[in-house]
């Protein structure tokens, strides 16, 4: 018997919470890449094939390390100054809404919810070590999600794979190839998206159903 999963409706329930004027439809969106939740070692599959990229074309990055320290961050300042990429380390929303840098290293907690509502293209963090995080949050905003090959235990996972919403990378080339695909097809991210929509509408409402067959 299956009650569906809570906290599909809790990711529901925080969305409802960004302001309609700070969400924009995916097909309005700039090419911004998210980068959410990154491990050393999703960094290290990701970082040297995305810099390749970033020197041909218009991409904007947000980065977000799974565990912000100010020795990461001035690593990876380093990595993009040093291939003419501008970078800067972004300590409020205040500084985030003024920064013209291509890549913004975020270091506030609590903004990755609503930062997916202006990213086209998400990468989720640990399925290259201790499993992939939470790939719900780009689904509410639409966003079409990358992750690395430890997902199994994770249904929504399985779910965005097998809806085409989302895409398993074993190396940082196909994550560049396939995030370039989708970039270079508006219709191919629209449906994505709407995928990645659809799998939370069929999920959500198992809250109420928990408590209907606890009162019954």
């Amino acid at each position: 018997f299956h009650l569906g999963n809570p906290r599909y409706d809790q990711v529901v329930l925080k969305s409802r919470k960004i302001p309609a004027k700070n969400k924009t439809p995916i097909d309005r969106r700039k090419n911004i890449l998210l980068l959410a939740s990154m491990h050393y070692e999703d960094r290290n599959i990701i970082l040297p094939g995305l810099v390749q990229y970033m020197k041909n074309g218009n991409l904007e990055v947000f980065w977000i390390s799974h565990e912000p320290s100010s020795e990461e961050n001035k690593y990876l300042e380093s990595i993009f100054s040093r291939q003419g990429i501008s970078s800067q380390v972004i300590n409020s929303l205040e500084a985030l809404h003024n920064c013209k840098m291509r890549v913004k290293i975020i270091n506030i907690v609590g903004v990755l919810a609503e930062l997916y509502w202006h990213a086209k293209i998400a990468y989720v963090g640990g399925g290259f070590s201790t499993g992939v995080h939470n790939i719900m949050e780009p689904a509410v905003a639409g966003v079409p999600t990358f992750f690395g090959p430890k997902y199994q235990n994770f249904d929504e996972a399985i779910q965005t794979i097998n809806n085409e919403a989302g895409f398993v990378i074993k190396k940082g080339r196909d994550f560049i190839e396939k995030m370039d695909s989708l970039l270079n097809k508006q219709e191919k991210i629209i449906l994505a998206s709407s995928q990645a929509s659809m799998i939370i509408k069929n999920n959500i409402g198992s809250s109420e159903r928990l408590v209907e067959e606890i009162i019954s």
